[in-house]
């Protein structure tokens, strides 16, 4: 290591203004980064024909389908032993159902 640098180091006090300055900003990163992990839906993948499933649009009409193995959909929330899922509607945006939990799979 050259002399300078090590003279540098040697001369260096750590202000602790900036270092609670730094600490929070840290922090505060942290727990927006936390925040938006935990509020990201988790992907699923439908493993076996499910039978008819109401699909409710973004404008509230409601559309019935039967749901392919391989459709893959976001996984919004558990209510008992059915989940919530979101399906993407093209020019609509996420359609949500209902759908029993065997039905799907983590991917």
């Amino acid at each position: 290591m050259p002399a300078r640098l090590r003279l540098r180091l040697a001369r260096w006090r750590p202000n602790p203004f900036h270092l609670v300055v730094s600490g929070l900003a840290a922090g505060a990163l942290v727990a927006t980064i936390g925040l938006a992990w935990s509020h990201t839906g988790r992907g699923v993948v439908v493993t076996r024909a499910c039978e008819s499933v109401r699909l409710v649009m973004p404008d509230a009409s409601s559309r019935s389908l039967v749901l392919q193995p391989g459709t893959r959909a976001v996984l919004r929330g558990r209510e008992g032993a059915t989940v919530r899922i979101a399906l993407w509607a093209p020019r609509a945006g996420y359609a949500t159902a209902l759908v029993p939990q065997d039905c799907l799979a983590l991917r």
